[in-house]
């Protein structure tokens, strides 16, 4: 299973994890844009758009994970 981990102040690293090894491995970074830039992005977007007055409040980075992990396996 591939792993991505983005946050805000870092750039996104996505990692492998072999379940049968039980072992992780870093891929490496996948672009130079910081983790508080997706959710600027995507605070405008369906579900996450708001009030701008509002959006300290909302925990837009948190509903996108959620979000973009709601799903089925391909």
């Amino acid at each position: 299973a591939y792993v991505l981990s983005w946050d805000g102040g870092m750039v996104p690293y996505m990692y492998y994890y072999d379940a049968d090894a039980g072992r992780f491995a870093n891929v490496g970074p996948l672009s130079s844009i910081v983790g508080d830039l997706y959710a600027d992005i995507a605070a405008g977007q369906g579900p996450f758009s708001a009030n701008p007055s509002q959006w300290e409040t909302l925990g837009t980075p948190g509903k996108i994970m959620a979000y973009v992990a709601y799903g089925s396996p391909q």
